[in-house]
Parts: C-alpha cells; sequence; structure tokens
C-alpha cells in the first residue's frame, strides 16, 4: 500500500536536502521529525478507517453502529502489539494469521522504529533516524498495511481511496 501524500511529502524534503546540501546537518533532523509526525499522523487516520470498513460489511445497522464504533475505539493505537490485538477481537486467526506474517520481519521491525521514533520526536528525548533510515524503515513497514488488508480481507473497492 502507498499514500501520495507522504510519498509526495518525502520527495520535497528529499529536494530540498539535495539543493541545499543539508545533508547531516540540522535541517536534516529536523525534516526527518516532521515525516515521522506525518507518516504517524496517516497511519492514525488510515488503520482505524481499515478496521471499520471490514465491520460495516454487516446488515445489521445496529451490530455495523457497534462494530465500527468499537474497531475505532480499540485501534486508536497503532503500536503492531496494539494492531493485534485489535484483530484478536475479530478472532483468534485474524491475530494468528497478521502476527504469523508480520512478526520478525522487515516490516515489523521498520514500524517499531518509526512508531518509537515519533514518540521521541513528541516527548523530546531524540530521535535515532536519519532521513535515509528513515526511508528504507517507511518502505519496509508499508508491508504491515499489506498484511492488515489481507487479514482483514478488504476489497479493492474498501481500500481504492487510501493512496
Amino acid at each position: 500500500m502507498r499514500f501520495a501524500s507522504i510519498d509526495y511529502q518525502i520527495k520535497l524534503c528529499k529536494d530540498h536536502l539535495d539543493a541545499t546540501k543539508a545533508w547531516t546537518t540540522e535541517v536534516e533532523f529536523v525534516l526527518v521529525q516532521y515525516l515521522l509526525i506525518r507518516i504517524c499522523a496517516e497511519w492514525e487516520l488510515r488503520l482505524p478507517l481499515m478496521f471499520e470498513r471490514r465491520c460495516a460489511r454487516s446488515t445489521d445497522p445496529h451490530l455495523r453502529e457497534f462494530a465500527t464504533g468499537s474497531a475505532k475505539y480499540f485501534s486508536k493505537r497503532f503500536d503492531i502489539t496494539d494492531i493485534g490485538k485489535t484483530l484478536k477481537r475479530f478472532g483468534a486467526d485474524y491475530h494468528k494469521n497478521f502476527n504469523d506474517a508480520v512478526t520478525s520481519t522487515n516490516a515489523y521491525t521498520a514500524w517499531a522504529s518509526i512508531y518509537a521514533n515519533r514518540h521521541a520526536v513528541a516527548h523530546l528525548s531524540g530521535v535515532q533516524m536519519t532521513f535515509a533510515d528513515l526511508m528504507t524503515a517507511y518502505q519496509d513497514a508499508l508491508a504491515v498495511f499489506d498484511v492488515l488488508v489481507l487479514t482483514l480481507g478488504l476489497t479493492v473497492d474498501e481500500t481504492k481511496d487510501f493512496t
């Protein structure tokens, strides 16, 4: 899964760093922090929406309302463990499928790194990523969304507006 708005912002930042030759300067550090916040903001919007769309399939309007509200509530946090816990509410098979596909992969490590570094930005404790590190982590972490789409069985129509 790709996020066009994030891809565009990454390109702008990279182009700026290239044009100003600001690599390994404080400017690179500031841009990394900015991108961490933007990437995580996008993820925070998309994850609940993915769960909501899965729940919206119910034909019972009351069940659908309860399920979408619950999914939105339980998917507010987006650590890999939290995603797994939300999937477990759908069923042990969802949880197992997701964990089997994501645990011990580069995607898991990358997601955790972005998540931890975003917390570091928010709490002023110091980011441990370069622009190159962030780009690699971002590319690898996108696989988590691909696995989540497969685990939830989301259709192309349910995800077409995510890019």
